[in-house]
């Protein structure tokens, strides 16, 4: 599942990751992880229910399988141990909460949870043919950031490796951040940093899409603090990419859906890198959508093969 800030996208698929069927339904992450999960798990039931007495979701299927593990993608860092979200920024009640024996208890199988940066980069990863050294970035509400190197999720030693959103932006606003520092990317160029900006000056923009449709509209605000993010964003990554040298670098998330950013994104990096550091390098964006449940899909079958009565039938 992949849980953003007002929705969460459900799959439920087979152990080779064919997708059996697909849901979504409106939350707030706001009310804390035990009222959050507890209305995917009742989503979850019903659609195990019908595909156990053969409702129109599955009907090319002749059996349904059991549930055997769930990974919960989530909009904020995550521990090395995959159990529980580490300080994020805009998840209140879910700080330190053992997120996996709380999935365990409510879903009855073995949970694991993880950052959706890193969701992204690992379906992307599956779903794309590349060499593996990449560096994937979110950019919708917050900031995220996901790094494969060979074709491995790097986690760090403490599963922040990647985590660019609390980055220092120099000469940027004194803009409070909720780690206690001012200027961090995350309240300077996220798209809820754009929003507050837009509102603060008057702006009737309130979502994303408000947002996205402004830029296309040509609105001179909008479309000036796009760019600027992208300069921003585009100038921490640069010192990324110099350090980690990767072939690919990613783009998703809806402000990654506009040119405006993606130009400045992309003029800044080559600009501030050396050119035998961008020799190999390509700049993509892609649907992170389909990539995050891929990943999260991937994940729970690992974890079915690792841990739980799948992992006993098979040793």
């Amino acid at each position: 599942m992949d849980l953003r800030h007002d929705a969460a996208r459900i799959v439920v698929a087979d152990l080779s990751g064919d997708v059996l069927t697909t849901s979504e339904i409106a939350i707030s992450i706001d009310r804390g992880p035990l009222a959050v999960l507890t209305a995917v798990a009742a989503v979850v039931s019903e659609l195990l229910a019908a595909g156990e007495n053969g409702g129109p979701e599955l009907t090319e299927r002749r059996e349904y399988p059991r549930l055997h593990a769930v990974c919960v993608g989530v909009p904020g860092p995550v521990g090395p141990a995959l159990d529980q979200v580490i300080a994020p920024a805009r998840m209140p009640g879910w700080n330190a909460v053992d997120v996996a024996s709380l999935g365990q208890e409510l879903f009855g199988v073995p949970t694991l949870v993880e950052n959706d940066a890193n969701l992204v980069a690992v379906g992307d990863h599956l779903c794309r043919s590349g060499s593996g050294h990449t560096v994937v970035v979110t950019v919708d509400t917050g900031i995220g950031c996901g790094v494969l190197v060979e074709g491995r999720l790097y986690r760090g030693a403490s599963g922040m490796a990647g985590d660019v959103s609390h980055t220092i932006v120099a000469g940027a606003p004194e803009v409070p951040c909720s780690c206690g520092r001012t200027a961090c990317l995350d309240v300077i160029a996220s798209g809820s940093a754009l929003l507050r900006a837009l509102g603060a000056a008057g702006g009737d923009a309130t979502t994303m899409d408000d947002l996205i449709r402004m830029v296309h509209d040509g609105h001179p605000l909008a479309t000036g603090l796009v760019r600027e993010a992208g300069e921003r964003i585009g100038g921490v990554l640069s010192t990324v990419i110099s350090f980690f040298n990767p072939t690919e670098l990613v783009l998703a998330g809806p402000v990654s859906t506009l040119p405006t950013f993606m130009a400045a994104l992309r003029s800044t990096v080559y600009a501030s890198c050396l050119p035998a550091t961008t020799a190999s390098l390509t700049i993509t964006r892609i649907d992170g959508a389909e990539a995050t449940l891929a990943g999260a899909v991937r994940l729970a079958a690992d974890k079915a093969f690792i841990s739980g009565p799948l992992a006993a039938r098979v040793r």
